[in-house]
């Protein structure tokens, strides 16, 4: 119940982050490994009106997720998880996020992290044009760090969202205008990264729209960093069902970890409580609501 709960508040939100991993499962005849998926869903949560502002770089207290386990890697699976969203959806450039961004309502955001990526395995390979479109990215990121210095020093949203979208655009425009009048082979290292950015343009640009929204993904991937640590260790899951009992188990305890509380105490604490406890007030439960109950 707390799992459908916490998905179903993530899904209200107008503004989610979707990653994805693959991992190995048992399949049914118990013969061999399969290759399954885990999604993860990401929301920022919106501070109460009494609760005093943090610091700009800590938004740790501010997140809601969900995980979902899947057979295989279809994009039908994120399409139906997300059919009845709308809003802002960021991701990287998965067909199966694609599509959904291209429903009315929905507009993509990109993952500038992502991009830079692609670039820098292209500089590895000695291509020196990669080098530049890096530096540009690199400056996305610098006015990041400009802007998050300028909301410590008390200057207005309004005003940091301005001179923010001044800058990006105005490094954007340099950026994709030398990306365009570029020449490279489809299939070279820096081509690659070059159709992926042109194709992603609208996306990439979108996030310098509104202050609330990242210029990557990067969020969303570290929330499944745990799981990627985690399969190193237990390889698979020992089923199909297995997987699906880990994603309840994800998303309780990564929730808890990103609200800063102790996940065995929440855990222990829930359990005793959940099967007298209202359903009208199950949201009391839910990892970022709860408090410990009275010993």
């Amino acid at each position: 119940p707390l799992y459908r709960l916490q998905r179903e508040t993530v899904l209200k939100s107008d503004y989610i982050n979707a990653d994805d991993t693959p991992i190995l499962f048992k399949n049914a005849k118990g013969h061999g490994a399969e290759k399954g998926h885990m999604w993860g869903y990401l929301c920022r949560l919106e501070k109460p009106p009494d609760e005093p502002p943090g610091e700009p770089e800590d938004t740790s207290r501010k997140q809601l997720m969900f995980f979902e386990f899947t057979r295989d890697w279809s994009s039908k699976h994120p399409e139906n998880t997300l059919k009845n969203f709308r809003g802002f959806l960021q991701s990287d450039g998965y067909v199966g996020f694609q599509k959904i961004a291209e429903r009315d309502g929905v507009t993509a955001i990109g993952c500038w992290s992502h991009c830079r990526r692609k670039f820098f395995e292209a500089a590895k390979a000695g291509v020196k044009d990669a080098e530049y479109f890096a530096s540009l990215i690199n400056i996305l990121y610098r006015i990041e760090h400009r802007m998050a210095k300028l909301k410590c020093m008390g200057q207005s949203e309004s005003a940091i969202q301005e001179l923010r979208r001044k800058r990006a655009t105005r490094v954007m425009n340099r950026f994709f205008a030398k990306a365009k009048s570029t020449f490279a082979l489809p299939k070279s290292p820096l081509g690659k990264a070059l159709t992926y950015a042109i194709n992603q343009e609208r996306a990439l640009r979108q996030y310098a729209t509104q202050l609330r929204f990242a210029p990557d993904n990067n969020s969303c991937e570290n929330i499944l960093r745990p799981l990627c640590l985690g399969k190193k260790n237990y390889m698979f899951f020992g089923s199909e069902c297995g997987g699906k009992t880990a994603s309840i188990l994800y998303t309780l305890i990564g929730s808890c970890r990103a609200n800063r509380v102790n996940p065995y105490e929440y855990l222990k604490d829930i359990l005793a409580r959940i099967n007298s406890h209202p359903n009208s007030q199950l949201e009391t439960l839910l990892p970022h609501n709860w408090r410990p109950s009275a010993r």
